[in-house]
């Protein structure tokens, strides 16, 4: 029986200023990721405990909107504004997430938080210069709510032992060295 999977051509210069990848970035980050549709539950699980009524979350690195339809039964039973905040004007084109409206096109390291309940940075961090995170993530927690959440999950590589071989076989190049 023949494999008819569809797999990607991924582009040399992947950036999500190509507007192939932002066309294609959902079926690309599921299929690089195939763990991503498990950590958006996750994130949105943990995320909407914070959420209060009429209350303030940002989407930062919104991508196509995928953290904003998952947490869109919460924020509508609890009339919650969302902002998502993505660089590539090519994946704004492509959002279909709520909050299309407060959409904003920015980089999310140097933008005027104004007072937040839950700020969701969902596979964000690992693009933005290392020497700006610490800056970053302390703006975040000066503009957080008492009772708030700032939400991080990343890809990281872990350093040694099972853990590390546990995580490199989640990924797709994991699992194509493997065999």
């Amino acid at each position: 029986m023949e494999n008819t999977t569809d797999t990607l051509d991924i582009p040399k210069e992947w950036t999500f200023e190509n507007a192939s990848v932002a066309s294609s970035f959902n079926q690309h980050v599921r299929e690089q990721l195939p763990w991503y549709d498990l950590v958006t539950g996750a994130v949105t699980h943990i995320a909407r405990h914070y959420i209060p009524q009429n209350g303030l979350v940002y989407d930062i690195g919104a991508s196509t909107g995928n953290i904003g339809k998952a947490l869109e039964p919460a924020l509508k039973q609890r009339h919650a504004r969302l902002i998502p905040i993505e660089p590539s004007a090519e994946m704004c084109a492509k959002y279909t997430g709520p909050g299309k409206e407060n959409l904003m096109q920015v980089d999310a390291c140097h933008f005027p938080y104004e007072p937040f309940d839950v700020a969701i940075c969902h596979l964000v961090m690992m693009f933005m210069p290392v020497h700006e995170r610490p800056a970053f993530v302390a703006s975040l927690r000066k503009s957080l709510k008492p009772g708030g959440a700032i939400v991080i999950v990343d890809k990281c590589e872990a350093a040694t032992g099972y853990q590390a071989t546990v995580l490199w076989r989640l990924t797709l190049a994991g699992k194509v060295a493997a065999g």
